[in-house]
């Protein structure tokens, strides 16, 4: 398969030309062409994405590290990007050259500079830290850490984690403990020391290399923080800067221009090919909100019975609340084992989950976006997101957690009929319309609306309460956050939002906080029930939500007269199954 021709994507007059293979060049934004040329073949394959035809021995690399490589890793080849980066990486201390690198999700990014890391190291031997790596989420941090560790074995070079969810005083104790040569971190959790602990900053005074993985995520959700670090670290005329990611918006590359050398270069792996990764069947579907949950109970279902011992799916949805209920709702009510993974989810749990999720044969996840971005688990079949991303970056990260390693997967994209104009976004891909999206709909005799009714959610379960703030996570989606598609009006966004939740089983549309409606611009819409603010009012994540808590408490201890009122199912079968037949709302 022919490599595609890369073309200029920055701007910067900061950016130098270097001559690189055919399908990842560096580029020079002040020139009006590519002027990238071919070198002799560099060395090329690996762990992941296609494999290319020269072995990490070809490398010069150090001999515990590649022993770790080939005992640890099991890699012998390196991937095309590997072989398209690594040799401008390994040999980028005698030209003072900072990096930025565009590559697709699963084509082995991450070992792509962690050798390099580990090389400086030994060359250079810090006083403190000599590497800092920083990642969007803890779970990717965690992961980032273990392949280190793994590349590690046979050097005596300690590798820490700082993330959120543990004391500071404990990362205080593992750092004097373990003197690490390397440290990977969140933004969050890094800036905290920074500013609390005394004479953190000491640790870096040495610092050869700062690493920024998925940096486009690190600007859209905590370019704050970002900003608050760059004080700490030092300059740059004293350490070498490396931004990674898959997708490069005009913010990565002010990031770039800021945060590194002038003469910066931009390895661009991806060029004028797809953004997402080869062997991914794209897929979507367009339904009614009263049929989502139909569609992405038969989208799994298809999936588990075309590969019974072998499936494991990800479904992605646009807020963790939703994730939360539906990962409840599937266990309670539909009896089906469900990872569930999101950042309402404790610390401990989320690292247990992810654990578990990486090393079974086959599974169901469900997440939002803490699981989005750089995350490696293995042989995952097929992805699921469920209503439109945020963006045509997040779109492209979803996608990229399955078909890594050169495995094939396939992609399922469920919008709503009030979403389709998120395919303006994603026109260049490879999307195609679901050649079986009658049967994604099909509910055969109402089974699935009869099972999710909330008339038969038993009294006290999670389900009333998760269900109420998963409604608001929805409205606060819609109103605040997504930047695709516009419904048109704040009346559109409730009626898309009861449907969706009706048709997860909810009888009637939940009520929110008039503080939460407010909020959110929707204190005027008519279709939308709005209750005061009382003492049970409890704020998380940002938005304001109204939780029944006397009628939960009341009906967890038996009592009766706050228990929620229970509706025996309709004759016909639920109020789901009204509403499809086109009868009263209740």
């Amino acid at each position: 398969m022919p490599h595609p021709t890369a073309s200029s994507l920055g701007s910067s007059t900061h950016q130098v030309s270097l001559p690189l293979s055919s399908s990842c060049r560096a580029h020079s934004s002040s020139a009006s062409s590519n002027r990238g040329t071919s070198t002799a073949s560099p060395p090329r394959s690996s762990p992941g994405g296609e494999m290319g035809d020269v072995g990490f021995s070809n490398l010069g690399l150090s001999g515990n590290t590649l022993r770790a490589i080939h005992e640890v890793f099991g890699f012998n080849e390196l991937t095309k990007a590997q072989a398209q980066v690594l040799p401008e990486l390994l040999g980028s201390e005698q030209r003072q050259s900072d990096f930025m690198v565009h590559a697709r999700a699963g084509t082995g990014k991450t070992l792509s500079y962690l050798i390099p890391a580990v090389e400086h190291v030994l060359r250079r031997p810090p006083p403190g830290v000599g590497v800092l790596i920083l990642a969007p989420s803890r779970e990717l941090v965690l992961q980032i850490t273990k392949d280190a560790e793994m590349l590690c074995t046979y050097h005596p070079l300690q590798v820490v984690p700082l993330i959120g969810g543990v004391r500071r005083d404990k990362d205080e104790s593992m750092l004097r403990r373990r003197r690490p040569a390397i440290v990977v971190a969140t933004l969050g959790k890094l800036v905290e020391h920074f500013e609390s602990t005394s004479r953190f900053e000491t640790l870096f005074e040495g610092l050869g290399l700062l690493v920024l993985d998925e940096c486009d995520q690190l600007l859209s959700e905590q370019a704050d923080i970002l900003r608050s670090l760059l004080g700490y670290v030092p300059r740059q005329g004293l350490r070498q800067s490396l931004l990674l990611s898959a997708t490069i918006p005009s913010e990565v590359k002010d990031l770039a221009a800021r945060l590194c050398r002038p003469g910066y270069q931009l390895l661009d792996c991806v060029g004028e090919g797809v953004a997402t990764q080869d062997g991914v069947e794209q897929l979507y579907a367009v339904c009614p909100g009263l049929f989502l949950l139909t569609a992405l109970k038969n989208a799994i279902e298809q999936e588990v019975q075309a590969n019974p011992m072998g499936h494991k799916v990800i479904v992605f949805f646009p807020t963790a609340r939703l994730a939360g209920f539906l990962a409840h709702l599937f266990r309670e009510q539909l009896k089906m084992r469900i990872y569930e993974l999101h950042a309402r989810c404790g610390a401990s749990s989320r690292m247990v989950t992810q654990q578990e999720f990486q090393q079974c044969s086959s599974g169901i996840l469900f997440t939002s976006g803490a699981s989005e971005r750089g995350m490696d688990y293995p042989n995952v079949s097929l992805v699921v997101q469920v209503l439109a991303p945020d963006s045509r970056q997040q779109y492209i990260h979803r996608v990229g957690r399955t078909a890594r390693g050169g495995k094939e997967g396939r992609s399922v994209l469920l919008l709503l009929d009030r979403e389709v104009d998120f395919l303006q976004h994603v026109s260049d891909l490879p999307l195609s319309k679901h050649p079986l999206e009658a049967e994604l709909l099909h509910d055969e005799r109402d089974h699935l609306a009869i099972a999710v009714s909330s008339a038969i959610w038993p009294p006290g379960s999670p389900l009333h309460a998760a269900a109420t703030g998963a409604f608001a996570s929805i409205l606060q989606h819609y109103q605040l956050q997504q930047r695709c598609v516009s419904l048109g009006s704040s009346e559109a966004a409730v009626d898309a939002a009861s449907e969706v939740m009706m048709g997860l089983g909810a009888s009637e549309p939940p009520s929110i906080s008039q503080q939460l409606a407010e909020e959110l611009g929707l204190q005027h819409c008519t279709n939308l029930r709005k209750i005061a603010p009382h003492a049970n009012e409890i704020r998380a994540g940002g938005a304001v939500e109204t939780v029944q808590c006397r009628k939960m408490a009341s009906a967890r201890s038996g009592g009766n007269r706050s228990a929620p009122t229970q509706r025996r199912p309709l004759a016909q079968g639920s109020t789901l199954r009204m509403l499809r037949m086109g009868g009263p709302r209740r």
